[in-house]
């Protein structure tokens, strides 16, 4: 009887079949880099014996055997990481043989196949770009052909649309390109920008904006606007992104101005600026296109990046005439006092209980006096802010003639009916409001005469439960301020350790206003609207800077007030 061959036993899990396959993989990229090392070695010799007597694309080569996005990557690679780490254990090609690895999985390449190709070009290609001679040839060409030809190509801006949003119909050019000038990070440099329009729908479409036949101008959607790495200025001026976040936190943390930031700017890149620059004060929007090879104008600079309105102009008058002349075109309303510039007006005129209640019922024995020297109406003596205990600022309005317990009182009144307000919004009961209002504590160094007046002593005119605000809400003052209160009572009625932790920061709306004065000098010279919009981004950049803290653990950099807190 024949005896039975006992039958191998094959493995078909998944396990089994992807080691097999891995590990006839690396054979075959064995073979195929063991291939590629005598390809190399081949073409080295030929290379070495036709040099100097003829000129090959070896570039060329090298992408036909290799690939030309692998050989891409490693010029990239070859200009990215400097020779001299070649002298320790080889570091340099390992690194490179890293990144190209990474880029490039499918090539399957070894260190010392990479080694070889990156030896290859650097010694037979010396001069082609991103290799160690690589310099500003770019740049200068750029440049020559600039000279040399219609309009600058050095910076190009188009629009970020390439058809017509609204009927989806090809774009032309009508006009030929303008010319103006971008502010980098790098420095300032002309572009030349084209604007495009629809025939049919007789819309334009510019780099950051397209207006419409009706003469309105709209921003593109956030989406598209996402795409831009350069933001819109002026007609003639642009500036780079990474700039614009570098410029704005500037202000907010080292308090320069625009003015201050621009002479260095341009101090920084004055070799930029003349080689472009004739020193002239003309407009950089004149003339370019039509005359070849004209240089910049001096409004290239920094500091008039928005020498093009007619605000510029006004400037160069007398400050004070120019205020006023810009307060006065720029504001359009029947009534023109403190509660339209503090946009209490509409409460108020919904509530007037209020306004006749904002007196206090006596004279208050305490010294506390924020009462400063009286100025124009029109002029805020400040700006009244309301912040968090971590600092985030949730609200502020300008004050006018003095800081009056009934403005303070107004602004803030209005701040808790909005905060109440948007719970209630939410969904939440009234219950939950009071609960939230008993858990809402005000420091203000002036609380003693808030709390004085008519209306703080009953319930406020408002639908029930936002009548209980200002006697639901904790009223304390502040650490620093409570020593100058001579008054026995205010230390005893509205001392912040009697109802609130130790740890808890009573100075935070302190903090801020001294963070806020050293935006004083930049914006007093500033027209009305201005004034009002730039404190209102330096908020949202300052509010942003102290959110992102907080969310990675610390503790925001904030200004002290020179006086300390007594132990």
């Amino acid at each position: 009887m024949a005896s039975k061959r006992k039958r191998a036993r094959i493995d078909f899990t998944a396990n089994a079949i992807e080691k097999e396959v891995m590990e006839a993989k690396q054979q075959l990229d064995t073979v195929v880099n063991f291939k590629n090392s005598v390809k190399l070695k081949q073409l080295r010799e030929a290379l070495a014996v036709f040099k100097g007597k003829a000129q090959f694309d070896v570039v060329g080569m090298l992408a036909l055997m290799f690939g030309f996005n692998t050989i891409m990557w490693i010029l990239f690679s070859i200009r990215h990481v400097p020779k001299v780490f070649s002298r320790y254990k080889n570091t340099r090609f390992t690194i490179i043989s890293r990144i190209v690895k990474y880029l490039c999985p499918e090539s399957s390449l070894t260190d010392v196949v990479v080694e070889e190709i990156v030896d290859t070009l650097e010694k037979f290609a010396p001069n082609m770009p991103f290799t160690g001679t690589y310099s500003n040839d770019f740049d200068d060409a750029l440049k020559a052909v600039t000279k040399a030809g219609e309009f600058n190509v050095s910076g190009l801006l188009a629009p970020p649309v390439d058809d017509c949003l609204e009927c989806g119909g090809r774009l032309c050019a009508p006009n030929p390109p303008s010319n103006g000038i971008l502010y980098t990070t790098n420095g300032p440099k002309a572009v030349t920008k084209i604007i495009l329009r629809c025939s049919s729908c007789k819309i334009s479409y510019g780099y950051a904006m397209r207006s419409d036949g009706d003469g309105v101008s709209r921003y593109y959607s956030e989406d598209i606007m996402a795409r831009n790495t350069v933001l819109e200025v002026t007609n003639v001026a642009y500036i780079e992104k990474a700039l614009y976040v570098w410029l704005t936190s500037l202000i907010n943390h080292c308090f320069v101005s625009f003015q201050g930031f621009s002479v260095s700017y341009n101090e920084t890149f004055k070799k930029e600026i003349a080689n472009y620059s004739n020193g002239s004060n003309q407009d950089p929007g004149q003339g370019m296109a039509e005359e070849p090879g004209q240089e910049m104008s001096g409004r290239s600079f920094l500091e008039d990046i928005d020498a093009c309105s007619e605000l510029k102009q006004k400037d160069e008058k007398d400050p004070a005439i120019v205020l006023e002349e810009i307060e006065f075109e720029t504001v359009d309303t029947v009534e023109d006092n403190a509660a339209v510039y503090q946009g209490t007006r509409n409460f108020m005129a919904k509530h007037v209980e209020i306004i006749e209640d904002c007196k206090e019922v006596a004279a208050v024995s305490c010294n506390k006096d924020t009462v400063g020297k009286i100025r124009l109406q029109k002029w805020s003596r400040g700006i009244y802010i309301i912040a968090s205990g971590g600092g985030h600022i949730e609200y502020w309005q300008p004050l006018y003639k003095s800081e009056s317990p009934t403005q303070a009182f107004m602004i803030t009144v209005v701040w808790l009916y909005n905060k109440f307000m948007a719970l209630k919004a939410s969904g939440k009961s009234d219950e939950e409001l009071l609960q939230a209002m008993e858990e809402t504590v005000l420091a203000y160094d002036n609380m003693c005469h808030l709390d004085a007046l008519r209306i703080s002593r009953k319930d406020l005119p408002l639908p029930v439960p936002f009548n209980k605000m200002w006697q639901k809400v904790g009223k304390v003052i502040d650490r620093l301020h409570l020593q100058n209160h001579k008054d026995p009572k205010c230390k005893i009625m509205y001392n912040p350790d009697s109802s609130l932790s130790k740890s808890v920061n009573t100075m935070a709306a302190e903090q801020v206003n001294v963070w806020a004065s050293r935006l004083k000098r930049i914006m007093v010279s500033m027209p009305y609207i201005h004034h009002k919009f730039f404190f209102h981004r330096m908020v949202k950049k300052g509010d942003a800077y102290t959110e992102f803290c907080y969310k990675v653990g610390k503790q925001p950099v904030c200004t002290l007030p020179r006086k300390t807190i007594p132990p």
